[in-house]
C-alpha cells in the first residue's frame, strides 16, 4: 500500500511539473504558381513558396519557473515546400532562449528578427512577402555586377542595402536583446545589440524600436546601425518608421526608410517611402501599395543601385478557407530609372539581368502569382 501511494504522490508530481511547461510543434506552408518577366531579360514561369507568409517549420515552448517568471526557446527553420528542402534544417530564421516576465519585460539570447524588419512587416500590406513586398525597392534580387564593388566583405552581393554585405538586413545572429512588458497601455519597444564574434568585416550591430498601439493607431520607429570594418567600408545605418490607421472599411499604412551606406568612397543612402491600404472584401482581404525608392550621393560600384529611382504598384487579395487556410493572387509592377533595376520576386525568381556579362539596368519588371497557405 505504502508503494501505491508513494507511486501516486509521484504520478501527482509529474503531472504538475508538466503542466507548468509546454512545446509546440508550428510551420507554414505556402506554395505559389507565378510568372516574371524582367524587360529586355525575358520571362520566366516558376513554382515558388512564401507569396503570402514565409514558408517555416518551428518548435517553441516555454516552462513556469514561478514567481512570474517563465524560461522559453524558439527554434524557426525555412521551409521550401516546392522542392521539399529544408535548407539542411538549419534554424537561422530564429533561435533564441528567453527569460520573460508580465512585470519587466523579457531578455532574449540567440539568432533574432532586428528591430527595422519587424517595423517593415507591420506597415507593409503584403508583410514582405511575394511580388508585393515593398523588400523588392531595398535590395536586388537579380545577381548583380560585382567587380569594382566597395563590398564590405567577401560575399557583399544580393540580398543585402546598398551592396554592403551586411548580413544584418532582416536577423542578427548573437544577438543580446531585451524587450518591454506587453501592459504598458500600448507602449512597445525593445533594444538588441550583437558582437561580430571575429567575422571578416564585420563589426558590432545596434539598434532599438518604440512604438505605441492602442484603438486604432499604430505608430513606431526604430534605427539600428551595423559596424563594418573591412577597407572601403565603415558601416550602414537603417532607419524606420511607420503609422497606421484602421477605419474599419479600411487600414491606412504608411512606411519610410533610409539606409545610409559610409565607405572609402563616401556616402550613399537608399530612401524609400510606401503607402498601403488593406479591406476587408467578402470572406477576405483586399491589398494595395505604391512605393518609390531613390538612390543618391557617391558611387558604390553596384550596377542597378545608381543614382536614380524606381516605383512599384502591388496588388492582392487572400481569401480566407479557414482561420489557417487562405488562397491569394498578387501582382506587382516596378519601373526603375537608368541607373537602378529592382526587381519583384525576392525568391530570384524572375531572369536574371546579368545578361551576356552586363548588367541591364533601367528596365522593367512585372510579376503575378497564385498561391495556396496553410498554417499549422
Amino acid at each position: 500500500m505504502k508503494k501505491l501511494s508513494a507511486f501516486a504522490v509521484l504520478t501527482a508530481l509529474s503531472a504538475a511539473a508538466g503542466a507548468q511547461s509546454s512545446a509546440t510543434i508550428f510551420g507554414v506552408v505556402d506554395v505559389n504558381v507565378g510568372i516574371n518577366k524582367n524587360g529586355a531579360a525575358g520571362t520566366s514561369r516558376y513554382v515558388g513558396d512564401s507569396g503570402n507568409e514565409s514558408s517555416r517549420l518551428g518548435f517553441r515552448g516555454t516552462e513556469d519557473l514561478g514567481g512570474g517568471l517563465r524560461a522559453g526557446f524558439w527554434l524557426e527553420a525555412d521551409l521550401y515546400p516546392d522542392t521539399g528542402n529544408l535548407a539542411g534544417v538549419a534554424f537561422t530564421r530564429r533561435s533564441t532562449v528567453s527569460l520573460m516576465s508580465d512585470a519587466v519585460g523579457e531578455l532574449r539570447l540567440g539568432r533574432d528578427n532586428i528591430p527595422n524588419y519587424l517595423t517593415r512587416i507591420d506597415f507593409d500590406p503584403f508583410g514582405q512577402n511575394g511580388v508585393g513586398s515593398q523588400a523588392n525597392l531595398i535590395v536586388l534580387n537579380q545577381p548583380i555586377e560585382v567587380g569594382n564593388q566597395l563590398a564590405a566583405y567577401a560575399g557583399a552581393v544580393n540580398g543585402t542595402p546598398l551592396g554592403s554585405g551586411a548580413p544584418t538586413y532582416k536577423r542578427s545572429s548573437n544577438a543580446v536583446g531585451y524587450l518591454l512588458p506587453g501592459n504598458l497601455g500600448g507602449l512597445y519597444g525593445q533594444v538588441m545589440m550583437a558582437p561580430g564574434e571575429g567575422t571578416t568585416g564585420l563589426g558590432t550591430y545596434a539598434s532599438g524600436r518604440l512604438g505605441y498601439k492602442t484603438g486604432n493607431w499604430n505608430v513606431a520607429g526604430a534605427y539600428g546601425r551595423t559596424k563594418l570594418t573591412s577597407a572601403g567600408a565603415s558601416a550602414l545605418a537603417d532607419l524606420t518608421a511607420g503609422l497606421s490607421y484602421d477605419f474599419g472599411v479600411v487600414k491606412l499604412m504608411g512606411l519610410y526608410q533610409k539606409y545610409s551606406y559610409d565607405h572609402s568612397g563616401g556616402n550613399t543612402s537608399l530612401k524609400n517611402g510606401l503607402i498601403g491600404v488593406t479591406a476587408p472584401l467578402g470572406n477576405g482581404t483586399l491589398k494595395a501599395s505604391y512605393g518609390r525608392s531613390t538612390v543618391s550621393g557617391l558611387a558604390t560600384g553596384v550596377s542597378g543601385l545608381g543614382d536614380g529611382h524606381a516605383h512599384m504598384f502591388a496588388v492582392g487579395y487572400v481569401y480566407d478557407l479557414s482561420k489557417r487556410t487562405a488562397l491569394y493572387t498578387s501582382a506587382a509592377r516596378i519601373s526603375n530609372s537608368a541607373g537602378t533595376q529592382f526587381t519583384v520576386g525576392g525568391q530570384g525568381t524572375g531572369p536574371s539581368m546579368l545578361v551576356n556579362g552586363q548588367f541591364l539596368s533601367g528596365q522593367t519588371s512585372t510579376g503575378y502569382e497564385v498561391g495556396i497557405r496553410h498554417r499549422f
